[in-house]
């Protein structure tokens, strides 16, 4: 596969040697089998779910599964979310995060997830935002951070459509770990 945002045949492909490298196991111990399950879609939109199944001699891990997941940049504004699920527990299937969600956040969570993200991260993940969200970040962040990220950005010069995309899916990420801790609290209409 070539580094970059992945075509679905692609994604396929990946999805197709999960599945080769469990089949065949007649025997299987449910307490060394570890459920995942891979979202996929596109805008705010889930168009698939799958269930994989992974025994300690599977795939390396299934954590390790879903961060390779997790770390994929898809094409256009589609993506792709895997996670660890427990057996016979109600999973919620969730739109993806998006960072143009921000406004809808109150200031403790928007201060909590700013506090949580390195300065370069946060930097390249800016770059070419719309104004709106940026002013939401900024009025969460005091005088000299402010000051600090301007002269951040200003010094980065031009940054890779790609790299923008992979700091977003980072705070992204660091956003769902918050609420997966229970750290903040985001609500939805």
């Amino acid at each position: 596969m070539a580094n970059g945002p992945l075509s679905r045949d692609e994604v396929a492909a990946l999805l197709a040697g999960v599945a080769d490298s469990i089949k065949g196991k007649d025997k299987r111990n449910i307490h060394d089998t570890k459920i995942v399950m891979v979202q996929y879609g596109k805008n705010s939109c889930i168009t698939h779910v799958s269930v994989h199944l992974f025994e300690n001699d599977g795939w390396d891990t299934a954590n390790e599964y879903c961060n390779k997941i997790n770390g994929l940049v898809l094409a256009g504004n589609e993506w792709m979310r895997a996670k660890i699920v427990n057996e016979n527990e109600i999973e919620r299937v969730t739109e993806p995060y998006q960072l143009e969600m921000l406004p809808f956040f109150d200031k403790r969570a928007i201060q909590k997830i700013i506090r949580s993200i390195d300065r370069q991260t946060l930097t390249i993940a800016l770059k070419n935002i719309d104004d709106n969200i940026l002013q939401i970040i900024k009025q969460n962040m005091s005088k000299r951070s402010i000051q600090m990220l301007e002269d951040d950005m200003e010094y980065l010069g031009p940054v890779r459509l790609i790299d923008i995309i992979r700091a977003q899916k980072k705070i992204l990420d660091i956003i769902r770990h918050l609420e997966d801790t229970g750290e903040i609290v985001i609500g939805r209409n």
